[in-house]
């Protein structure tokens, strides 16, 4: 009777379909890594910004990580 138990609860835990919740933050993962629309695609996410300063103007350059989902 035990050996049944134990085969039944392998083959269970054996199941060849994912869940549904793996398959969404597949999704959500996709779109963590989508770049349409950023203007800094080309340069890897470097890019120069100006910076107003009492003594002066100047550019400096920047490089995003990650893109901060909201």
């Amino acid at each position: 009777m035990l050996r049944y138990l134990v085969l039944l609860t392998v083959l269970a835990a054996c199941s060849p379909t994912p869940p549904a919740a793996v398959a969404d933050t597949a999704d959500e993962s996709l779109a963590y890594y989508d770049n349409t629309g950023r203007d800094d695609l080309l340069s890897g996410g470097v890019k120069m910004i100006p910076i107003t300063t009492p003594s002066g103007e100047y550019r400096v350059w920047t490089k995003r990580v990650g893109n901060n989902p909201p």
